[in-house]
């Protein structure tokens, strides 16, 4: 792993909950970071994560939804809503 004082200075893609340090592959020695964003919606949470390269490309982006149970029409609605939004972030991160 690499000392956080080389850490490359590349801006996070979106809002984020979590972001992991700079790793070094041990494949092709690119440095790369793991991101989780920040959750949309509270009945049924929706989260763009990926992976973020050095030089600031992304790849393996995908969208994750968590709900403890069934919902209501409404909270179907909400999901609904924070599920366009992340496709909307997923598009125009994509590649």
């Amino acid at each position: 792993m690499a000392n956080d004082d080389d850490a490359p200075a590349v801006l996070l893609p979106v809002p984020t909950e979590r972001v992991d340090p700079w790793e070094t592959s041990d494949d092709d020695g690119a440095r790369f970071r793991y991101f989780l964003g920040t959750p949309r919606g509270e009945v049924a949470t929706v989260r763009l994560a990926g992976f973020q390269r050095a030089d600031g490309t992304l790849y393996d982006l995908a969208i994750s939804v968590d709900a403890d149970g069934p919902l209501d029409v409404g909270s179907a609605e909400r999901l609904a809503e924070d599920l366009t939004a992340a496709i909307a972030d997923l598009r125009r991160l994509a590649p």
